[in-house]
């Protein structure tokens, strides 16, 4: 039996961390980009990140990963194998949960889990 005092910890917690949403991460050869204007103009997120679309959060985990696939495989193609500014594309990490990743390669096959060693952060920037 819970009381009210059992789910204030659990109400506080919720409140205070930022809500996450699967989405998938790009890997590159560069963790630094050069030329760095480039990527203040348009963003980490257009080049690191690639967001889900509800539709597909909720197939079943063999079509979703099945979508997932073509969603990095047309990804690659359309940027030519590159996130321009951090270099070529090496691969794909799909974040289901902040705790869970599964790493993708370029041609949209899952190779596996990744351990997960860092808390998920949102990554912004802006120009003053």
């Amino acid at each position: 039996m819970t009381t009210d005092m059992d789910d204030k910890p659990r109400a506080i917690a919720n409140i205070s961390r930022p809500r996450f949403r699967p989405y998938v991460q790009v890997l590159t050869e560069r963790s630094r980009p050069e030329p760095i204007f480039i990527v203040a103009a348009t963003g980490v997120d257009f080049w690191l990140r690639l967001d889900i679309p509800a539709n597909v959060l909720v197939l079943s985990p063999r079509q979703r990963k099945r979508e997932l696939g073509r969603m990095i495989r047309d990804h690659y193609a359309n940027r030519r194998g590159s996130a321009v500014p951090f270099g070529k594309i090496i691969g794909y990490v799909f974040r289901s949960l902040p705790h869970r990743a599964v790493r993708y390669s370029i041609l949209g096959l899952e190779e596996g889990a990744v351990a997960v060693t860092t808390h998920h952060v949102e990554l912004t920037m802006r120009l003053h």
